[in-house]
């Protein structure tokens, strides 16, 4: 009982009290919930300027690091390398990688932008393993790839739902689903991918969902966020 009540407080606590700030970066921006302390919704513009090429390429392994983020005060700091460690060592059978939310790969234009991939808190959420390696990572191909090379201009959207009530990894929290919208010349895709063990999907497809679906669902999570969509 004493258990439910206090989860029952945090999530009254987190639907009353949240704000959200907006954390800009060079080429992103971020809506970064204090509560949760955690970034849950950012987005970028796709451009023809921006496409990746042989000559412009940016070596991850150069930049590899996570580090965290200057632009949000320490108290909101609570992911960070150790806090993975820690987990993925007790937990081998429910391992979370440091999951992007901007990936890298579409950033990796310019050393400076694929740097500020590379955060903690604000542009990174505990990832399932297989999830984030598989179906995830098709779908992030299909923005950058696909869409990449046929449309000039795509705005890129990608998020977390989390609440008090999901999961924690240690004291962070982690996200139930992530999600994605690509939006190009009056059209969208949108993507929403269950964030577990238990997701061994690796079909993309799969995981498509309706913009109005998608928002609807968004709102029960974040019912003052501004998402832009």
């Amino acid at each position: 009982m004493k258990t439910q009540f206090t989860t029952l407080l945090l999530l009254i606590a987190h639907l009353s009290f949240a704000q959200t700030i907006t954390v800009q970066h060079t080429y992103y921006t971020c809506q970064f919930d204090t509560v949760l302390k955690q970034g849950i919704l950012n987005d970028y513009w796709q451009t023809a300027e921006h496409r990746i090429t042989p000559a412009n390429k940016v070596n991850r392994k150069g930049v590899a690091t996570f580090t965290q983020d200057d632009l949000i005060n320490n108290e909101y700091q609570l992911a960070n390398k150790k806090a993975y460690q820690s987990w993925n060592k007790v937990n081998p059978q429910n391992k979370y990688d440091v999951g992007h939310i901007v990936p890298f790969e579409a950033m990796a234009f310019d050393l400076g932008a694929a740097k500020e991939t590379m955060l903690f808190n604000t542009n990174t959420a505990p990832q399932s393993s297989y999830f984030n390696e598989h179906e995830w990572a098709l779908t992030e191909k299909v923005v950058l790839d696909s869409l990449g090379k046929i449309y000039d201009s795509v705005h890129v959207f990608t998020g977390v739902l989390i609440n008090a009530e999901s999961k924690l990894m240690g004291y962070v929290y982690v996200p139930d689903y992530y999600f994605k919208v690509a939006e190009f010349e009056g059209q969208q895709m949108c993507w929403l991918g269950l964030n577990d063990a238990t997701n061994r999907d690796t079909n993309h497809s799969d995981i498509v969902i309706s913009k109005k679906l998608l928002i609807k669902l968004i709102k029960t999570y974040y019912p003052n966020l501004k998402t832009g969509l």
